[in-house]
């Protein structure tokens, strides 16, 4: 019997964990072989280096998030012995906050409304009891759209005059424009209108707990389905695992191909029997005999190889994204979060991240290292210069810093290439889904999508990593 040949395209975490699923629990004599566009693997686990004048930077917040399927997080967490790790575990298991309504919230990552004026409490708990009662006494299929869900999920109250206006900040798009899949990247689907006493009994009700947080992040009594748990180098970077996961991937036999990109896949009946790729040198080679190809590498790169028609797809994009990277004298005034979302009108920050907070070992001599995720709108500037001005105006806008003389060093790079990310709309949800429906049609047997979006909802590594298990062992979810 030949040996199978097994081909990912993609080498981040879901490429490089797909090869430890497969030669952990499918085939250990297998032919694995990962191709990557880029000259190095990891994909956005990797890092910026500004040398010994900034230091290394993680490209945001990247934290490993168990998926709760024991085999499959011990080939990721087992990369190190537990004494490299940073666990995060329980109620420090992800210390988040928001500014909104002028102030640093701390206690909970939920919208706290508790000190809102009596009648407007009232009215929103009126319209989510109903709400409920809609729901149970007309079950039907959630929305698709981020403002239907967010009116039948909480009511009109909440909607127009918190939630929608988040949205429009976040995507620059009216909320009946976003894809309901927005709700769960930044944390809008509970809000805190209860002390802790009285949500300790209201917790009781999962139907109640889903629409309502708990006051007291640091403090939530232990109601949560699972034990998932995070990791993170105790050394600052993740890039540190990212690094040692290659290692050990190769170690195990499969063959990495770095710069190199799908040119085209050859096909008989419904199997993908071989595949063209050319290497950043103009180097063409056929991987043939070819038993099951994963694809990590997005929807869109997929179609293009597979000559699927998508050129009648018009995706929406925002300008440029940043990273803008600091180095603080003293570290920054988040108490002890280790990241916050903005919500706040007129401003561009989305996320605001206190490695610290996480890793101890990340203040060193340079600093206390802090990134800010800057989102700009049409018609905003692309100078860097103007783009780390602006996040400094608003860090010390929010009391972060206490006045510029703590930054010791500050830097930005631009998010993702092309020159833009695209965006959580509607009409980019439908896109996705009109793509996967022609790949699906084209009836390739052997061939697996997987990554961020390769299915409705999938979208945090935890998602990710749970999908792509489940299709290399050929279970359901």
């Amino acid at each position: 019997m030949s040996q199978q040949k097994f081909v990912i395209v993609g080498g981040g975490i879901a490429g490089l964990m797909i090869a430890r699923f497969i030669r952990a629990y499918r085939d250990a004599k297998a032919d694995i072989i990962i191709i990557e566009r880029e000259s190095h693997f990891g994909g956005q686990y990797t890092c910026v280096d500004y040398g010994s004048e900034g230091g290394r930077f993680d490209h945001g917040m990247h934290i490993f998030y168990e998926t709760c399927i024991p085999q499959a997080d011990a080939l990721f967490t087992g990369i190190f012995p537990d004494s490299e790790w940073n666990i995060l575990i329980q109620n420090w298991k992800d210390a988040a906050g928001i500014h909104i309504h002028g102030r640093l919230q701390t206690n909970t990552p939920w919208v706290d409304l508790r000190q809102w004026p009596e009648e407007k409490r009232h009215a929103v708990i009126a319209d989510i009891l109903l709400a409920i009662e809609s729901e149970k006494n007309n079950p039907a299929p959630p929305p698709a759209d981020a403002y239907s869900w967010l009116l039948h999920h909480y009511g009109p109250t909440l909607t127009e005059e918190v939630y929608a206006p988040i949205l429009r900040k976040l995507y620059y798009h009216d909320a009946a424009d976003i894809a309901r899949y927005a709700i769960k990247i930044t944390p809008l689907n509970r809000v805190v209108l209860f002390d802790e006493a009285l949500m300790v009994d209201l917790m009781k009700s999962e139907t109640l707990r889903s629409r309502l947080g708990y006051p007291d992040q640091y403090n939530l009594p232990p109601y949560r389905n699972n034990n998932q748990r995070g990791f993170y180098p105790k050394q600052f970077g993740f890039y540190r695992a990212m690094d040692r996961l290659r290692e050990v991937v190769e170690s195990e036999g499969t063959r990495l191909m770095a710069s190199t990109t799908v040119e085209a896949l050859e096909t008989s009946g419904d199997k993908i029997t071989s595949l063209r790729v050319k290497s950043k040198d103009g180097q063409t080679t056929t991987l043939d005999d070819v038993t099951e190809l994963y694809w990590t590498s997005g929807l869109p790169p997929l179609a293009k190889t597979m000559g699927v028609q998508f050129s009648d797809l018009k995706s929406d994009f925002r300008p440029a994204g940043w990273y803008v990277h600091f180095q603080l004298a003293e570290s920054p005034d988040m108490e002890r979060l280790y990241y916050f979302y903005n919500f706040e009108p007129g401003t561009r920050s989305f996320r605001i991240t206190n490695y610290a907070s996480y890793c101890p070992a990340a203040v060193t001599e340079l600093g206390h290292p802090l990134c800010v995720e800057f989102w700009a709108n049409p018609g905003d500037t692309e100078d860097k210069a103007q783009i780390i001005e602006n996040a400094t105006q608003e860090l010390e806008q929010f009391g972060i810093i206490k006045n510029r003389s703590v930054i010791r060093f500050s830097n930005a790079e631009r998010v993702g290439q092309g020159g833009g990310m695209p965006l959580p709309t509607l009409n980019n949800a439908r896109d996705l889904a009109t793509l996967r429906s022609r790949i699906h049609e084209r009836g390739l047997s052997n061939l697996r999508t997987a990554g961020v979006m390769a299915e409705p909802d999938v979208f945090f590594v935890p998602e990710v990593l749970t999908d792509a298990w489940h299709k290399v062992m050929g279970t359901n979810a």
